[in-house]
């Protein structure tokens, strides 16, 4: 076996780079409309939910950077602030994607 990256293979990777490359504009079009999203919606539940007083310390809504977070949070399905003993609750089973 030779080491390296057989030539065959440059040209479909030079595809690939370019038509990546050339959507990049795309890409970043749609990345600062979710941000824009998830700002308006933290807005909102800051505004909403800001004054409740809860028990967990993170992610809560109190300041926009904590609701920033748990808006992306929901936003990804990504539960991280449930430690993994616990069991699912009603609750749980309602947030997951």
């Amino acid at each position: 076996m030779r080491a390296g990256c057989p030539r065959r293979y440059l040209k479909s990777l030079q595809e690939l780079v370019s038509l990546l490359l050339d959507n990049v504009s795309s890409y970043l079009a749609v990345g600062c409309l979710l941000f824009i999203f998830i700002c308006v919606f933290a807005l909102m539940s800051l505004h909403t939910f800001g004054a409740l007083a809860l028990d967990i310390t993170f992610p809560n809504f109190q300041d926009f950077p904590n609701a920033f977070i748990a808006c992306f949070q929901v936003s990804c399905c990504c539960h991280t602030s449930l430690p993994p003993t616990q069991p699912p609750t009603l609750l749980t089973y309602s947030l997951r994607c």
